[in-house]
């Protein structure tokens, strides 16, 4: 019996020991990119990138590209075309398949609002204007569609621990976010600011969106330049301000007015489930970058881009995505991707 308790014992001493060199481990590597990051000065100081040049295959056109693009379960990349198409391609850049069924038939729709992916690698792709949801197999092969809880316009569609969270400006108000389960039945429905008198709320003025930030929700507005943190089931957890100098005007300002003379939060992305990354516009029109903790602390700023701006995609919490189109000599338009990817993590 004495035997039993010390073996007993020493597992339980072993599996301790072993947690917590996973977790030093773990604060190892956050100290580092934090190092890392304070030490930039552009983002390319951070980020690895790599330009992926998609092939060209006839009768299979690319238009003018949405920006949206998400990574399949085996590194495929799907994004869509503002003419309604949906392209798979390989990692490597090698054309898979393309959807393209507009109209008001089973399996087509009128736009794409935007899509994800689940564990399954299916895709669902929210129809425009409507109160559906489509579900293709990653053939593009039409399976169901899902019957939802609201037809207002969503801006953001993301797919995790078997949810998927649509985040919708809400009619330029405040921001409105859904939760569905698997089967699409509504978990939750909230507000930007539900459960809190946020300090700075004030109708949409601008640009907004939603992200997922390991196990939390990220809400922003661009002129409001603060982010509102939610658990995954939509309970308010606390509102974030970076230190900036921000004020917020009193009168009402027209979303993208480039002419006001604030800050303006461009885009807003997790980076390694603990930083957000958020492009600024300033007063002058010159864009910076800045990176924060969740307690609002800010890590670095006026980070700078040597390539062009623009809206990048989340492929994880280590890298990133950004579609370009670009001329070449004969006139033709190329499609292609740069990918960001965190450096030390080039192989995650």
């Amino acid at each position: 019996m004495k035997k039993v308790i010390l073996l007993t014992i020493s597992i339980i001493c072993i599996l301790f020991l072993s947690c917590k060199s996973k977790i030093n481990e773990s604060n190892k590597i956050s100290d580092q990119i934090k190092r890392n990051i304070q030490q930039a000065n552009f983002l390319e100081d951070i980020f690895s990138v790599k330009i992926l040049l998609l092939n060209d295959v006839p009768n299979q056109r690319i238009g003018e590209v949405s920006g949206r693009i998400k990574l399949g379960k085996n590194g495929e990349f799907f994004f869509d075309d503002l003419e309604g198409g949906l392209f798979k391609y390989s990692k490597d850049g090698v054309f898979i398949k393309r959807l393209k069924k507009n109209g008001s038939g089973p399996g087509e729709y009128k736009s794409i609002e935007d899509f994800c992916l689940n564990d399954s690698n299916h895709v669902f792709i929210k129809n425009g204007s409507s109160k559906y949801v489509l579900e293709y197999d990653d053939n593009f092969n039409f399976l169901c569609s899902h019957k939802i809880d609201t037809f207002i316009p969503i801006t953001n569609m993301i797919y995790k621990n078997n949810r998927f969270y649509l985040y919708s400006p809400a009619g330029m108000q405040k921001g409105l976010c859904y939760i569905y389960n698997e089967d699409w039945e509504l978990i939750q429905r909230f507000y930007e600011g539900d459960e809190v008198g946020l300090k700075y709320a004030r109708p949409f003025l601008g640009l907004s969106g939603c992200f997922i930030l390991g196990d939390k929700i990220v809400l922003y507005q661009s002129t409001r330049l603060a982010f509102s943190i939610y658990d995954l089931n939509g309970k308010f957890d606390k509102e974030i301000t970076p230190n900036r100098n921000f004020s917020i005007p009193e009168t009402k300002v027209r979303p993208f007015d480039r002419n006001i003379k604030i800050n303006l939060i461009e885009f807003a992305y997790s980076l390694t489930s603990k930083l957000i990354l958020y492009e600024i516009m300033n007063p002058k029109s010159q864009e910076t970058w800045d990176i924060i903790d969740l307690e609002g602390n800010i890590i670095k700023k006026n980070l700078k881009r040597k390539n062009n701006s623009g809206m990048f995609a989340n492929l994880n919490n280590y890298k990133f995505a950004k579609l370009e189109q670009v001329e070449d000599r004969k006139k033709r338009i190329l499609t292609q991707i740069i990918i960001y990817t965190l450096k030390n993590h080039e192989e995650k």
